[in-house]
Formats: structure tokens, C-alpha cells, sequence
């Protein structure tokens, strides 16, 4: 007969074990981070909306920093290069005016672009990304969604690829719903044909073996593999603390729908110039090297990007 106790242990042992793998990337991290300053000369709409995300991005061994934002009459990329803001991407235009929380994996971008005003519609541009200070090209893939009010938008956007299918997840306003797609590159179609492959519910959704019950309106959610485990990383804002926050979630996406299990979080102390809740994100290099990055809330004569590494 096996003790009571034990048999509790056995069913958390998985979650405890992720926990530890996980957080040996994380711990390691400052709690302060280290300030980048990049000056800018190109008119940007400020009005109606911020930044929404940072991403780092290599092109011929060359770092470059993406970041996303709305406006209140296109949603756009921009990219910092040797301290200075060096090209600006205009998205999409009104009512599709706010680009949300995005990842670059590779050299795959996904961003959602929504009508934040209707709030029943948006769109995921997937991007082939190469020279980051050219125009971009077509997009290779588009997810259009439609629906209740909140439940369709892409505030936040996901990207990983895992063989040869490419996974995004799609988390709607307040991240209380995360929608995810894949779609096959063996594919022989022209463009990324994806197909949705479930959802989790954040709000109403099993919480079993979490660490802690608290799920969040992620600003920014960024997949990456350790250690042959999917995880999945989400960056908030904590009221009325004012602490960013770093959750960290086990992706399974063998069920027959995704799971995800919360192994992990981590507060770093409030900056009042870079927030997570403006706009966050993280670079992996798949064995050690993890870094997180936060942005403040506009681009003006200058913007800043604190990097925690």
C-alpha cells in the first residue's frame, strides 16, 4: 500500500522537476538589468497606443532589436541597430492599428495585429524575416481570426518550430484564452496553411500541478525548448506591486488538446522607465544563454530597452 504522502509527491514530482530544470536559466539572472539607449530621427505616431514587445534578431552576425507597437492609425515594427532606431515597418493601418506582443525563433516572426477599437478581429502575420532594414516581404502565412468581443484578438503571439511543423500560439485580450496553430512545412503549398490544434483556458482551465494558481494578462509570450521540454514564457505586469513578472509554463502538445503547467515565476523589482506590462520578451540560444529584455513605453527622441542577462 503505497503512503498517502507519497503518492501526492509522485503526482507533483513532474512539475517539481521542470521547476528546477527551468529555473536553473533564470535564477542566474540579475535582478537589476542593464539600461540601452537607441536615439531615433524617424517620425513615429505616438498617439493612441505604445510598445507591445521586443525581440533580438541576428542577420550576418549582426544583433538587431524588433520592437512592436500601435498607434492610433497603423501598427508597426521597429528596429535598433548600433544605438540608433534604424527602420520603421508599418503593419497594417486603421482599424487594424494595434501590433501586439510578438516573437522572433530563428528567423521566423509571428505578430497579431487586431482592431483593438471592435475588439471581434484581428490577424497573425508570420514572417521569413532576412534583412531586417529592407521592407519585409509578404507575409508566408496569415491567421485571420473572428469572433466575440475579446475572444478573437492576438494581443500576444508565440512562435516555435518543432521538426517540421511550425507552431503559434495566439493569446486574446488578457491572454484569458491561448489559441494554437500549426502548420507542416513539408507542405508543398506556396504559403503556411495552419490549422488550429486547440486552445487553453486560462480563466476556467485545470490548474492541476501548478506551482502557484495565479495566471496573468500576459503582455508578451515567448516559447523556446530546454532541454527537450517545450516551455512556454509569459510577461506581466503585477498591480499594485509593480513588479515585472516572469512565469514560466510546461507545454504538452501530444494530448489531444495542448496542456500547459506553471513550473516557474520570478518577480524582478519595478523600473519606472522599462515595464513588462509595456512590453518584454526574451533571446535563448538553446543551451545556457538566456537574457530578458523590457522596453519603455514609446519611441520618441530616444528609446529605452533594459536587458536582463
Amino acid at each position: 500500500m503505497m503512503i498517502p504522502h507519497l503518492s501526492w509527491l509522485l503526482l507533483l514530482l513532474p512539475a517539481l522537476v521542470a521547476s528546477t530544470t527551468v529555473g536553473k536559466l533564470f535564477d542566474r539572472l540579475p535582478t537589476n538589468p542593464k539600461p540601452l539607449i537607441f536615439a531615433n530621427e524617424i517620425e513615429i505616431n505616438n498617439k493612441g497606443g505604445h510598445l507591445q514587445g521586443v525581440q533580438r534578431y541576428f542577420f550576418k552576425a549582426q544583433e538587431y532589436l524588433f520592437l512592436s507597437g500601435s498607434s492610433s492609425t497603423y501598427g508597426y515594427l521597429a528596429v535598433a541597430h548600433q544605438g540608433k532606431v534604424r527602420k520603421l515597418h508599418r503593419l497594417m493601418f486603421k482599424p487594424f492599428k494595434h501590433a501586439g506582443g510578438f516573437q522572433i525563433h530563428q528567423d521566423w516572426l509571428a505578430v497579431g495585429i487586431e482592431d483593438n477599437e471592435a475588439r471581434n478581429t484581428s490577424v497573425v502575420h508570420v514572417y521569413k524575416l532576412a534583412d531586417p532594414l529592407v521592407d519585409l516581404p509578404a507575409p508566408l502565412g496569415v491567421i485571420e481570426r473572428s469572433g466575440e468581443w475579446e475572444r478573437a484578438t492576438a494581443g500576444a503571439v508565440a512562435i516555435s518550430q518543432r521538426g517540421q511543423t511550425l507552431w503559434v500560439v495566439v493569446g486574446d485580450w488578457g491572454n484569458r484564452h491561448m489559441d494554437y496553430y500549426r502548420a507542416d512545412l513539408r507542405s508543398s503549398s506556396a504559403k503556411l496553411e495552419f490549422q488550429r490544434a486547440g486552445e487553453v483556458d486560462m480563466v476556467n482551465g485545470s490548474r492541476k500541478d501548478w506551482i502557484d494558481p495565479v495566471a496573468r494578462a500576459y503582455q508578451n509570450i515567448n516559447l523556446f525548448v530546454f532541454e527537450n521540454q517545450l516551455y512556454l514564457a509569459g510577461f506581466a505586469g503585477d498591480e499594485p506591486s509593480g513588479d515585472n513578472v516572469l512565469d514560466v509554463f510546461t507545454v504538452d502538445l501530444d494530448s489531444a488538446s495542448p496542456v500547459i503547467t506553471k513550473v516557474y515565476s520570478r518577480r524582478f523589482a519595478p523600473i519606472p522607465t522599462t515595464k513588462f506590462r509595456w512590453g518584454a520578451g526574451m533571446s535563448f540560444d538553446g543551451g545556457s544563454h538566456v537574457a530578458i529584455y523590457a522596453c519603455g513605453d514609446n519611441i520618441r527622441k530616444t528609446v529605452e530597452v533594459a536587458v536582463y542577462r
